[in-house]
């Protein structure tokens, strides 16, 4: 960055030109008065570390020559100094020379106050944004960039951006003295403050000038990490043991500020006080009605994926929008098409939280007011109203409100995140193509385990906002009925989030083996009920089966005519042999009620061997819709042997059989199917 010899060289054209400054402007001057509106802390560096404040010209005169002893006894015993201790001496002098000009030049009126420093209000502001996490932190790039996207880049972060360090440097001292100091002259107690409870960090391009490159070491002593391009003479620094004071060198100029957010480990906290409109946990649940509606992508429109990159992939807040935007979408034209892909560099650069998070798009969209987000994966339908339009709503605010809410509730594990939004037909289609072979991959790794082999079940309450009474009890046979949450998910959600919607349920003493009901099983079932169930039975339709959520994948009935039951996918839009498309029996539930003879499920259910285990499993199935066929040979990995899955299938109908009930006693009386030989499933 420099060496000892240009550094001690620029500190003393700082030191002669302060002094010069000083004797020309301060000594002769009769009409100086050493107060300041506003400031309760004025000269606060030399207060911290000097525990004397400055109110005349003599103690300013005793101030400059307390710094002179220390800069030469500093570079006096060069030699046996570290260098880490050594330029942030010589730095933190820096500090002290430049905040004595900029004093006096307040004093002399050469500058009004609160350009070159902050009023207490402001400072006392900015400490109550570090507080309530209202304000990430402080990034310093001393120089007037040119660079837009940069300064965009710090702000969208919601970081306070400065071009002056001394500026944040005394900012950060007096936030330390005004909120968290007990001992005001103590300087360690300045010190630790700022190392714990306020993150901020320096940036040094190639052209810094020396002055900058001082004070930006200065602020190592307040833990203010120095971030330095590649461009700037080397220098050699030590880590501190203790701390954020260090120096960290990038080569990309596009990853300098998420480089500077990495070494001081700051918690970025977007700024949501300018969303066009409400949101809260409150507005989970909402109904959007038809006059209200200003656009709705249905199923089979739309699409969700959350997938993890390396850290130097991804730009922390960029947002894409490929198509076009909510005031050029035509309502109910079949070409709408909605996509959102989130890119996420996590801290552990693991891949395991990927579903998990995925599934919180459904909840984040959900406490937006005016917006409807029903289903998951490919499976969901999104809904937006005209209200929500008229207020400012857009795509890409829907967009933010996901990254500001990811960054909030799971900081732990996530680092950065980059969001693209699709509408354009042709880029969904390709999108989607690649989706479903990720969505395949992660299907495939269900059913490892069997229900026996574990002490405790999860339960997942993400949908409890539209369904009250209703939680999910997901087992490794059993998976949630969104389909988007497998045992090993449910139990990473926990292990993220303890108090979040997944909660592990001991099992307690086993009831029925044959239908699945567990005394632990029940005991968390009527809690959450409120007693209005008593007991759940995870294999069986018949008997107390499970309730039914609002994201489901696939509903499965009952057909007593042919002692048999069907299954259609939410993506099916014709007729079903009961006379009713999937729309019209999905209102046949009472979500938060056993409906003896109904389920829903997810697709990936009918594949395990505890699907309604208790009434013959899949060999009950006498009819479904085709792309739930296609979908259950595709992703069938080890449940089945291929061959026996595909003569299950044949002996299934769907659509292109019938759709009539006539027609499918006709169709099992010609394929002899195997529920001709069961027990009554009534």
């Amino acid at each position: 960055m420099t060496n000892k010899f240009s550094l001690e060289k620029s500190l003393s054209i700082v030191e002669n030109n302060t002094k010069r400054f000083f004797q020309e402007y301060i000594i002769g001057n009769s009409n100086i008065r050493f107060s300041f509106d506003d400031i309760e802390n004025a000269f606060p560096l030399f207060l911290c570390f000097f525990g004397n404040r400055i109110i005349s010209k003599k103690q300013l005169s005793l101030a400059l020559d307390k710094i002179s002893c220390m800069q030469n006894k500093t570079v006096k015993n060069t030699k046996t100094l570290k260098l880490s201790e050594y330029v942030r001496r010589l730095g933190l002098i820096a500090l002290f020379y430049e905040e004595i000009r900029i004093y006096c030049q307040i004093i002399l009126k050469h500058i009004e106050l609160e350009k070159a420093i902050y009023s207490d209000e402001r400072i006392r502001n900015l400490g109550i944004g570090l507080l309530d996490n209202s304000l990430s932190g402080f990034i310093i790039v001393p120089k007037k960039t040119k660079d837009k996207s940069l300064a965009d880049n710090i702000i969208r972060r919601n970081l306070f951006y400065n071009d002056n360090i001394y500026r944040t440097v005394q900012c950060l001292v007096r936030i330390s003295l005004m909120f968290g100091c007990k001992n005001k002259i103590n300087r360690q107690s300045v010190i630790n403050y700022c190392a714990q409870n306020i993150p901020a960090a320096t940036v040094l391009f190639g052209d810094a000038k020396p002055e900058y490159i001082a004070q930006a070491l200065g602020g190592l002593n307040f833990s203010l990490a120095v971030i330095a391009n590649k461009n700037l003479a080397s220098v050699k620094y030590i880590k501190a043991k203790d701390g954020f004071d260090n120096v960290v060198f990038f080569k990309n100029n596009d990853e300098i500020i998420d480089k500077a957010i990495e070494t001081r480990n700051i918690r970025i906290n977007p700024d949501l006080s300018r969303f066009p409109v409400g949101f809260s946990d409150t507005f989970q649940g909402q109904i959007i009605k038809d006059k209200d509606l200003l656009i709705d992508f249905p199923v089979g429109s739309t699409c969700e994926l959350l997938v993890d990159k390396p850290s130097s992939f991804v730009h922390d807040g960029k947002i894409e929008l490929i198509g076009h935007e909510l005031d050029k979408i035509v309502y109910n034209d079949k070409n709408n098409r909605f996509f959102i892909l989130l890119e996420v560099a996590f801290k552990n650069e693991t891949s395991r939280f990927n579903a998990v998070l995925e599934r919180q798009i459904h909840r984040f969209i959900n406490y937006i007011d005016g917006v409807s987000h029903r289903g998951q994966k490919d499976f969901f339908s999104l809904s937006i109203s005209k209200d929500a339009f008229r207020k400012g709503l857009r795509l890409k605010d829907i967009a933010f409100f996901i990254y500001a809410m990811l960054h909030k509730e799971y900081h732990s594990i996530v680092s950065k995140v980059q969001i693209k939004i699709v509408t354009d037909k042709k880029e969904f289609e390709k999108q989607l193509k690649k989706t479903k072979v990720i969505y395949s991959s992660r299907l495939l790794k269900s059913f490892k385990l069997t229900d026996t082999y574990v002490k405790e079940f999860y339960s997942c309450s993400i949908c409890s906002s539209f369904v009250l009474n209703h939680a999910c009890i997901i087992t490794p046979e059993h998976p949630g009925l969104c389909g988007s949450y497998s045992f090993d998910d449910a139990r990473i959600a926990f292990r993220i989030d303890p108090s979040g919607a997944s909660r592990p349920i001991k099992k307690g003493k086993i009831i029925s083996r044959r239908l699945g009901q567990w005394q632990g099983i029940n005991e968390f079932v009527a809690k959450t009920s409120k007693e209005k169930i008593k007991n759940i039975n995870l294999y069986s339709i018949m008997q107390s089966p499970h309730t039914c959520s609002a994201c489901f994948e696939c509903i499965v009935l009952v057909l007593p005519e042919v002692n048999a039951v069907m299954a259609v996918s939410r993506d099916y839009n014709g007729n079903t042999p009961m006379g009713l498309g999937f729309t019209e029996l999905a209102e046949l539930f009472e979500y938060d009620k056993q409906s003896p003879g109904m389920i829903c499920s997810s697709r990936i259910f009918l594949l395990s061997k505890k699907f309604i285990a208790a009434e013959g499993g899949l060999d009950r199935v006498v009819w479904m819709n085709s792309s739930l066929k296609q979908f259950l040979l595709k992703h069938n990995g080890f449940y089945f042997k291929n061959d026996q899955l595909k003569n299950s299938l044949r002996k299934i109908a769907d659509e292109h059989n019938c759709i009539t009930l006539k027609g499918l006693g006709e169709f099992i009386s010609r394929v002899k199917h195997p529920c001709l030989g069961m027990k009554n499933i009534i």
